[in-house]
């Protein structure tokens, strides 16, 4: 699915592990708005090319954005979504305020197992609170998946990639939650060295495919500010320096 998102918004063709893309015209300058639309409307397109029997069979689906608005003097959180929830065969768009400190209750948007398990579990913590700075309310987010993990512990990973977007810059930080430490030898004989899993970033001036990373290493495409946190740093003397392509699982119907 991560596929199928970034080569719908990049025009190109990932399936070769590791690849990286550069050039100005990758991405077109999408909003989140723009963006959520695009794939909604690829994603008709694909399930019209379906067959009856597979189209039946099409579970819960849903893609979430989120952008900050800055018109009008303010900067304002937005949250936009594709689903097919409400009707099975057929995805729908949503747009509606994101905010980051809830001032009269959670809100969200998610599917999937024991959703309102995950919603009351957070909305527990945030009742007693007045405030919540970003990093607590990230560490809660994370929280509430491994408690529906603990639930369904075939079914969730604890394993877990969160993003934050800044309202005052246009940093994107990306941390690596993992539920224990990952590893590999980069080298016979050596240590084994923490290891990191990114994502797919992608901008209109490149696009990076998702990669192992060890000691903080992580090459952004050009034309966005992405700080990769994944795991500790060490000095070169100490430890390698690595990075790879993250084999994809293989499509099975």
């Amino acid at each position: 699915m991560d596929r199928w998102v970034a080569e719908t918004l990049t025009g190109l063709d990932l399936s070769e592990a590791g690849v990286i893309g550069l050039g100005s015209k990758i991405m077109p300058s999408y909003d989140v708005g723009q963006a959520i639309e695009r794939l909604r409307a690829q994603a008709e397109i694909a399930l019209s090319r379906e067959p009856p029997r597979d189209r039946s069979a099409i579970i819960e689906f849903l893609i979430i954005g989120s952008q900050w608005d800055r018109r009008n003097g303010r900067t304002r959180p937005v949250l936009c979504k594709i689903s097919n929830v409400e009707r099975r065969n057929d995805f729908k768009s949503y747009y509606f305020p994101r905010y980051r400190i809830p001032p009269s209750g959670l809100r969200g948007a998610a599917t999937g197992i024991d959703v309102q398990k995950a919603h009351d579990f957070m909305w527990s913590d945030f009742a007693n609170r007045n405030e919540m700075d970003v990093a607590a309310c990230i560490d809660l987010m994370v929280e509430a998946v491994r408690e529906v993990a603990n639930r369904h512990p075939n079914q969730v990973g604890r394993d877990v990639m969160a993003v934050d977007l800044d309202c005052m810059t246009a940093e994107v930080t990306i941390s690596f939650r993992p539920d224990a430490e990952q590893g590999a030898l980069l080298a016979e004989g050596a240590t084994r060295s923490p290891i990191a899993f990114t994502p797919y970033v992608i901008a209109p001036g490149g696009v990076a495919s998702p990669a192992l990373s060890s000691n903080a290493l992580y090459f952004p495409p050009s034309g966005i500010d992405v700080c990769f946190d994944g795991g500790p740093k060490v000095d070169l003397g100490e430890r390698p320096a690595a990075i790879r392509g993250q084999d994809r699982p293989t499509w099975r119907r």
